[in-house]
This record gives structure tokens, C-alpha cells and sequence, in this order.
């Protein structure tokens, strides 16, 4: 059984339908991204599925129906949103903002191990613990955005645009760090704009356009493919 299976899943916003009864599925332990051009509905499906936005159709995680669900329901059963933008709280310190990611944990006890795994994946995030978060470069916030998500202990972790507006040397930590956490055992979805990485790192991809899927297919084939190659990639 899948991770996560959606099916027939529509996002409104208002009596605008962002997205338009798309079906997809994520195993457990794969990296699975959403391509596509700005507005084709891929940040709208993380915002949908996690339950800031209006919706229907079905999304089940571990086989239970999250829809139904009020959005900090969705984070006690282990799916946890990195947003694009990052999210963070700028007059609250590192230290702070970190600790809201702790807030819907059942055990406690594995904080401090999360806490240096996060600081082994980003030392600077470390030396940043009581510095305020709106201080910090977007390269640095973005590493606290990610540190706040795995704090929250995800089953399913949605990464939305992790390298916007970053320098290519911290793009490529990040990316480095996505491939450390699948390894790990984490299972991601990932939205990005840089179609290219994405796919490289991932095991399986769906391509969206105006909030339809029009490719599915493993992270290889999608490279290689050469619609997709013309369309998203440059080529």
C-alpha cells in the first residue's frame, strides 16, 4: 500500500479550480517531485493536501483519510510542510522557531537526538541558535525552515521550492541534504522550479500543467524524455 495515495484531488480558490482531479501516489521512502511551470498547480497541491486551502476528492496517509482532518491533525499524523517563503517567525530566534517544529510531538525524548542531526546536516544552524530568524541570509533561513520540519517528526515530508532565490553553492547543500534524508529513510515530496535537480534525485515525477497531470514517470525517463526536455529543462 502507498504512503500516500490521492485521488481525484481538486484545490479552489474560491471559484477558481487551481488544480483539477489529479490522481498520484508516493511509496514509503522515495523522493517523488511536481514539475511543471509557475501556476501549473504543484504548490497548491502541498498547500491542499495539508489543509490551508479548500479542497476535495481523497488523500490517504497510512490509509487514513486526511481531508477530513483540521490542518494541525494532518501534522500530528506525520505530515509536515516546509512552505516556499520559509515561513519563519523573523522577530523569534533561531533557537525559537525551531522549538515551534517540537510542539506537536507525542515523544519527546528524541528532541535533542532530531535537534543534532539537524545540526549535522547544517553546522551554520547551530552557530545561529540565538540570532533572530529575520536576521539571517535566505540561504541560512531556508536551512532553519528544513531543521523546523524534521523537528516535527514527518512520515511524509513536503519540501515547496527549497532552492528559490538561493545562491548555487547553498542550492547544492540543500539538494545534498534531500538526498541524505531519503537515504536516512525520509520520504519526500518535493516541489521545485529547478526541474533538472529535481529529477535527478528523484525516484519517480509527475509533470503538471494548468493543474493536470501530463507525464508521470521515474526521474530518469523524465530526463530523458524529450517533450520534457524542450518544455521544462532547456534543452
Amino acid at each position: 500500500m502507498s504512503l500516500l495515495e490521492v485521488q481525484n484531488f481538486h484545490v479552489y480558490y474560491g471559484s477558481i479550480e487551481a488544480v483539477k482531479g489529479i490522481n498520484f501516489e508516493i511509496n514509503e521512502g522515495e523522493i517523488v517531485s511536481l514539475i511543471g511551470c509557475n501556476g501549473a498547480g504543484k504548490s497548491s497541491t502541498l498547500r491542499g493536501l495539508s489543509g490551508v486551502v479548500k479542497t476535495s476528492g481523497s488523500a490517504r496517509l497510512n490509509g487514513h483519510e486526511l481531508l477530513s482532518l483540521a490542518t494541525h491533525e494532518r501534522v500530528q499524523n506525520g505530515l509536515v510542510h516546509c512552505p516556499e517563503g520559509r515561513g519563519l517567525f523573523p522577530l523569534m530566534s533561531v533557537r525559537e522557531n525551531l522549538e515551534i517544529g517540537t510542539f506537536f510531538r507525542k515523544n519527546k525524548s528524541g528532541i535533542k537526538s532530531d535537534l543534532e542531526l539537524c545540526f549535522s546536516l547544517f553546522p551554520r544552524v547551530k552557530e545561529r541558535l540565538d540570532q533572530l530568524a529575520g536576521t539571517l541570509s535566505g540561504g541560512e533561513q531556508q536551512m532553519v525552515a528544513i531543521c523546523r520540519a524534521l523537528l516535527g517528526q514527518p512520515k511524509i515530508l513536503f519540501l515547496d521550492e527549497p532552492s528559490l532565490g538561493l545562491a548555487p553553492i547553498v542550492v547544492a547543500q540543500i539538494f545534498s541534504v534531500i538526498k541524505i534524508l531519503n537515504e536516512r529513510g525520509a520520504t519526500i515530496l518535493l516541489v521545485e522550479q529547478n526541474a533538472r535537480q529535481a529529477l535527478k534525485i528523484s525516484h519517480r515525477a509527475y509533470v503538471l500543467e494548468t493543474g493536470e497531470i501530463l507525464f508521470k514517470g521515474t526521474g530518469k525517463e523524465l530526463l530523458e524524455n524529450n517533450e520534457i526536455q524542450k518544455s521544462y529543462l532547456g534543452i
